[in-house]
């Protein structure tokens, strides 16, 4: 199954090995790139589910910015984003990291 992974890349982009945080279970995304200044900072969480299946989720979902929004209109347009997201941030260091997941070394 794929696993996103948190891992530094040498100078032509090719990860290196056994290096950064490894898998981790999520990474995050900012919503300013598909919601506008609407979502500007508000972060979101990309995670493989038990089934293989990629979901989306507030990463702060009790915030009470979240009131007076649609939370499920805009969890399905960060799914359709994230999709397509080459970056996303590692949880753990809060560095780069590939936002597409991937077969574990």
């Amino acid at each position: 199954m794929k696993v996103f992974i948190c891992d530094d890349a040498d100078d032509s982009g090719n990860p290196i090995p056994d290096s950064g945080c490894g898998v981790i279970d999520h990474v995050l995304f900012e919503g300013y790139d598909f919601g506008d200044r609407l979502l500007e900072g508000v972060k979101f969480k990309a995670r493989i589910d038990s089934d293989g299946h990629l979901t989306v989720e507030a990463a702060d979902p009790e915030d009470d910015y979240w009131k007076g929004l649609n939370m499920s209109h805009w969890i399905g347009q960060a799914l359709d984003f994230v999709r397509d997201l080459d970056v996303a941030e590692c949880p753990k260091c809060m560095h780069e990291v590939d936002a597409q997941p991937r077969e574990p070394r």
